[in-house]
């Protein structure tokens, strides 16, 4: 099971600095992977299943702080079949919230691109750096 991390506030809301942190008095969701505070709303991002998609988001679930009560109140969560969340904000009582249209072959074929191409430029650096080597040693040679 994965550890669930606690979070804590270190500034108020008008950005001055607490004199030490204080624990967050919110329960964060079992699938959420990501959050975001923005002013008193802080979104909560559940990806689609998948390592490939672990920043396409298929639920968002967003809190809003209860001046009076001091406590952030769940004001719902957010999904839109076939889509994913690829941006939200939130202010004052407004609330904006983004959807792409989410094709999973599409999305995993990114992902098997970029690891491809990160395997690459790894050989590539390991490639450049033995070439340095060998022309650092052909030169101390008389070459």
């Amino acid at each position: 099971p994965r550890a669930v991390a606690r979070v804590y506030i270190t500034h108020a809301l008008d950005l001055a600095e607490l004199p030490r942190p204080v624990p967050l008095p919110l329960d964060v969701p079992d699938q959420a992977t990501q959050f975001q505070f923005q002013g008193e709303f802080v979104f909560f991002f559940e990806p689609y299943p998948g390592t490939w998609a672990k920043n396409h988001y298929k639920n968002v679930l967003v809190h809003r702080f209860d001046r009076d009560a001091r406590v952030h109140r769940s004001l719902g969560t957010f999904s839109l079949d076939g889509h994913y969340c690829n941006c939200a904000v939130g202010a004052d009582r407004f609330l904006v919230i983004s959807f792409w249209p989410y094709e999973q072959e599409a999305v995993r074929t990114l992902w098997e691109c970029l690891r491809v191409g990160r395997a690459m430029e790894k050989e590539l650096r390991a490639k450049t750096k033995e070439a340095e080597s060998l022309r650092a040693q052909l030169e101390a040679q008389g070459g």
